[in-house]
């Protein structure tokens, strides 16, 4: 199925590109080689142009809004963390980049996400439309005890420009995702980093 999709993009790219030439070979004919030259990288750039200030934008707006946010932070008793010796899974990080979950025996730190929601709110959402200059995906993470917020964690995806955007027909989102943190064992997503930044472990 995926590669039906990227074939489909595909196809979808090399038609722009030949309606583009097919444009200004007519152009070429009709005003003369010089004015031919300008349509040409005209309509080459129109797909692209927007990709440096989409992209400058888009990392704006990581640095101002992006990121993982505590703002009180929560002492758990252990019956909120995993016991010391039960088995359980943990993401890996490899050399090369790639990851794996391995069965391990508990250290006692882990949390027990589970067991949080009985106590406290955590809220996923997501904005696909959050600016108007470009495509940019919103995703954020808040965490509350009633009406106090204790944390949120927000990253986005988007600086692709608009053709991309415009001809991405896959299950993926086009551009970067931002901001961009080491993968860590045990935190492979903001909702776990920001999770393990509010809550901490209270001694026997």
């Amino acid at each position: 199925m995926i590669g039906l999709i990227v074939l489909g993009v595909l196809l979808v790219y090399v038609f722009t590109v030949g309606i583009f030439i097919w444009l200004a070979i007519k152009a070429r004919e009709k005003a003369g080689r010089r004015i031919a030259k300008y349509i040409a990288i005209a309509l080459v750039l129109i797909p692209t142009w927007d990709i440096p200030l989409d992209g400058y934008l888009f990392h704006q707006l990581c640095k101002k809004e992006g990121g993982i946010f505590v703002y009180q932070k929560e002492g758990l008793s252990k019956k909120y963390y995993l016991t010391p010796g039960v088995s359980t899974r943990k993401l890996f990080i490899r050399p090369d980049g790639g990851q794996s979950n391995r069965l391990v025996k508990a250290t006692g730190n882990e949390l027990k996400v589970d067991s949080l929601k009985w106590s406290y709110n955590i809220e996923n959402s997501t904005d696909f439309d959050y600016v108007g200059w470009g495509k940019v995906v919103k995703f954020t993470t808040t965490v509350s005890r009633g009406e106090k917020l204790l944390g949120k964690a927000v990253s986005f995806i988007g600086g692709a420009g608009w053709f991309a955007e415009t001809i991405n027909l896959g299950p993926r989102l086009s551009g970067e995702r931002c901001p961009v943190y080491p993968r860590e064992p045990d935190r492979p997503s903001y909702r776990e980093r920001l999770l393990y930044k509010i809550f901490y472990k209270l001694k026997d």
